[in-house]
């Protein structure tokens, strides 16, 4: 009895948490997968730079301003 109270309150703990968490931006997301899956061709670049392209944040060879 105590034990299932404990896993019980675990699972609503890292559940709550889990909910809580911040999701990342949709585009932020498609341009990384579309980098990854690339990346298994040996195309990894060529995906970023088109899904750059596509979503209009292509800033000289990177897809932010930052590098």
């Amino acid at each position: 009895m105590q034990f299932s109270a404990i896993v019980l309150s675990a699972v609503a703990l890292f559940g709550s948490m889990a909910l809580a968490a911040p999701a990342p931006a949709p585009a932020e997301l498609e341009a990384r997968s579309s980098c990854q899956i690339g990346d298994i061709f040996g195309a990894g670049d060529a995906a970023c730079s088109a899904s750059c392209l596509k979503d209009g944040t292509y800033h000289g060879g990177y897809c932010n301003d930052e590098k």
